[in-house]
């Protein structure tokens, strides 16, 4: 295999990155926010929350989609109140999507990519942002 044939082999792994986010931000505009802050999931299909119904609680997850399609709408405080780490997902998403093309137009490799977004970063951000999100959200269920 040559260079060139490796390096835009090793480039076509953007493209995934690219179409997900993508998707992710279209699905998003094509959903409609629940006023209640959960449920908008249902609307692709998928059944209520388990983890809601047993316990009256939300999940780590819930009020993610309503964030989501209320970010799409331009609902910053609607997003917020659904679910503030939705609203964090959903700007990374959107820098995804945009930096990911970028990375196309410019021929970088995903590792260029994955070092430029600082992935890294973002994943050991993920798990204090995550159970301090979920304990506000089980916070305002409660009060």
């Amino acid at each position: 295999m040559s260079t060139e044939e490796a390096k835009r082999r090793r480039q076509t792994l953007l493209w995934p990155v690219h179409l997900v986010s993508l998707a992710l931000l279209v699905i998003a505009k094509f959903l409609r926010a629940d006023p209640s802050g959960l449920g908008t999931h249902q609307q692709l299909g998928l059944p209520p929350c388990g983890f809601w119904q047993w316990t009256q609680l939300p999940c780590p997850a819930c009020g993610m989609t309503t964030a989501f399609a209320a970010m799409a709408d331009g609902q910053f405080e609607a997003a917020v109140r659904a679910q503030p780490l939705g609203v964090m997902f959903f700007l990374l998403t959107a820098l995804f999507c945009a930096s990911s093309a970028l990375a196309l137009a410019q021929k970088w490799s995903l590792s260029q990519w994955l070092r430029r977004v600082r992935l890294d970063f973002w994943c050991l951000l993920l798990p204090p942002v995550l159970l301090l999100s979920w304990a506000l959200r089980i916070g305002l269920a409660r009060g």
